[in-house]
This record gives C-alpha cells, sequence and structure tokens, in this order.
C-alpha cells in the first residue's frame, strides 16, 4: 500500500516536472516570438524611417537644386535687365542731345528768317544785298540814310513796327544772342534755349510775333 502510493507521488512529479519543462519551454517560446515580432516590426519601422528620410534627403537636394536654377535665372534676367536699362539710359542721352540740337538749330533759324524778312521789308526794293551781319547792317542803312526819301519810308516801317508790338533795346539784345546760337548749335550738350531768362523768352516769343506779322503784309 505504501509502495503504491509512493509510485504515485513519483508519478506525479515526474507528470509535473514535466508539465512544468513543457510549460516553461512554451512560455520561452512565447515570449522569445513576441520579443522577435516586437523586433521585426521595429526593424520595419526603421526602414521606413530610413526610407522616408532617404525621401527628404532626395527633397531637399532636389529644392535645392531647383533653387541654385532659380538664382541662376534671376542673376541672368537681372543682368538682361541691367543691359536694357544701360541702353534705355544711352538712348534718353542721344534723346535729349538730338532734342538739345534741335532746339538749337530752330532758335538761331527763327532769328536769322526774321532779319532776312525785316530787311526784305525794311529796304527799298532793288537795294543791293550787303553781306555780313543782315540785322546790324540793316540798322546802320537806316541811321545813315535816314535824311534820304528812301531812308525816310524805311525808318517809318522800322518805327510802326517797333511802336506795334514794343520794340527795345531788350529785344535787339536777345535777338544777337539768338543769333549767336548759331555759331554754338552744334555742340549738343549746351542746351542754348535754356540759358534764356523769362524776360528773355518773352522778347524772344515777341520777336517770333514780329516775323509772323511781316510775313503776312503783302509785298
Amino acid at each position: 500500500m505504501f509502495e503504491q502510493r509512493a509510485r504515485i507521488v513519483h508519478e506525479g512529479i515526474a507528470l509535473a516536472e514535466y508539465t512544468g519543462g513543457n510549460a516553461k519551454k512554451e512560455i520561452q517560446q512565447t515570449n522569445y516570438g513576441k520579443a522577435k515580432s516586437t523586433l521585426d516590426s521595429q526593424l520595419a519601422g526603421l526602414g521606413e524611417t530610413k526610407k522616408k528620410a532617404g525621401e527628404m534627403i532626395d527633397g531637399a537636394r532636389k529644392f535645392e537644386e531647383t533653387v541654385n536654377e532659380n538664382r541662376k535665372s534671376i542673376a541672368a534676367l537681372e543682368d538682361a535687365v541691367k543691359i536694357m536699362t544701360d541702353q534705355k539710359n544711352d538712348d534718353r542721352r542721344k534723346m535729349d542731345e538730338l532734342e538739345t540740337k534741335y532746339r538749337n538749330m530752330e532758335t538761331s533759324q527763327s532769328a536769322r528768317d526774321f532779319e532776312e524778312d525785316l530787311a526784305t521789308y525794311i529796304y527799298p526794293r532793288d537795294t543791293p544785298v550787303i553781306h555780313g551781319p543782315t540785322f546790324a547792317n540793316l540798322m546802320l542803312w537806316l541811321n545813315t540814310n535816314m535824311n534820304t526819301p528812301e531812308g525816310e519810308e524805311a525808318n517809318k516801317k522800322w518805327k510802326a513796327l517797333k511802336d506795334r508790338f514794343g520794340w527795345t533795346d531788350r529785344h535787339e539784345n536777345v535777338l544777337y544772342k539768338m543769333l549767336k546760337c548759331k555759331m554754338i548749335f552744334k555742340q549738343q550738350k549746351i542746351d542754348f534755349d535754356a540759358t534764356f531768362s523769362n524776360e528773355e523768352k518773352e522778347c524772344r516769343d515777341k520777336i517770333l510775333q514780329i516775323h509772323i506779322y511781316i510775313k503776312s503784309i503783302p509785298s
């Protein structure tokens, strides 16, 4: 009886040891599986992170390349704008010089036309041409011939013009200044017209009015 109980106990212990060993082994296998699964998951996540990091690096590199290309394009555009601006400024400078030259020529020519048409109006018909400064010669002729019939008639015409338009010594000085422009109009950088004061410009305008009036008188 005792031996039978001892055998049962022994078998129970053996079974317990076997069962416990298997359970321990199963637990170890389960823990290993979980750890491996966790590690695999972490490795997969690390791989995904590495992939994303690579994509970010590629994206940053492409962005930098795009920025560099844009900088080159901007630099090229700035160079083109500078060239166009320089060309525009050069064209503007040339245009200003041409406009200045034209104003100088216009001032000179208007004075020249005035003195010639004035001489034609004042001088008696068939008066010999006097070479030299036209207006100065006309004034000299009027003074020299004031007591002759032709001179008296010519002086009357000149006095009538002066009275009609309020001619003074200032107008005469401005006329000489306008005629002087003829000698320097080729100097494009000198704006001769800008050297006239407001008062002188009024006298100049009056001279042009007299010229228009003279030309309107039937010959």
